[in-house]
């Protein structure tokens, strides 16, 4: 095996979710504009 743990794994998803959610957001805010939120 590498050098890289488990852990890497782990790592590497929870960045590719948390950029996943923030491409979700700035795209929301792009076609709806800031009231796109007032629901939430």
């Amino acid at each position: 095996m590498g050098t890289a743990g488990i852990e890497w794994v782990f790592f590497l998803g929870g960045a590719a979710a948390f950029t996943r959610v923030g491409s979700f957001l700035a795209a929301l805010t792009y076609q709806h504009g800031r009231g796109a939120f007032a629901p939430w």
